[in-house]
């Protein structure tokens, strides 16, 4: 049977798929709430950057990089002369290269989601209704609030140790 699956089917699959992350990420579980949404944002990151970093020509975003950098100064030094030609001139060429730096990041974007649509749901189906004690009060939020919280931080960390250029 290759059709489309049934609405019985479609929900086997995906509790399935949760029995799988429960079986894998069991551990997790029997830790602290806080603990476990902390590793679970370090595990989601990580391989968000991995896409990144993998899919993506590090070398060739340096690069575009750098070459962003000097049409920044190029406008602002054509902008305080008010060179109208040099400022179309260097903004064409500005949004080829941001052109480019939005092909090189499509297929890892869209790749980047898979952990995203994988590991938050599950979350929501542990954490739903937990509500996290700060010094500073309750988290508004709950988990996925505490998700963001150290999600930010843990982006910029697991960039820079494993060399990803954006």
């Amino acid at each position: 049977y290759f059709g489309i699956p049934n609405q019985d089917q479609t929900c086997t699959m995906v509790m399935g798929m949760w029995e799988l992350l429960d079986y894998v990420l069991f551990p997790l579980l029997s830790l602290n709430e806080t603990l476990a949404i902390f590793l679970v944002a370090c595990i989601v990151t990580t391989l968000v950057n991995l896409c990144y970093k993998l899919l993506m020509d590090q070398e060739e975003v340096r690069k575009l990089k750098q070459k962003q950098r000097e049409l920044q100064l190029k406008l602002k030094e054509a902008q305080a002369k008010q060179a109208v030609e040099e400022l179309n001139k260097y903004f064409d060429e500005a949004l080829q290269v941001n052109a480019r730096l939005m092909r090189l990041m499509r297929k890892p974007m869209i790749v980047s989601l898979i952990p995203a649509i994988v590991f938050l749901p599950w979350l929501n189906l542990h954490f739903a209704a937990l509500r996290i004690e700060s010094p500073l009060g309750t988290i508004p939020f709950g988990w996925i609030g505490w998700y963001i919280l150290v999600s930010i931080p843990l982006v910029f960390l697991t960039k820079k140790l494993l060399g990803v250029e954006i």
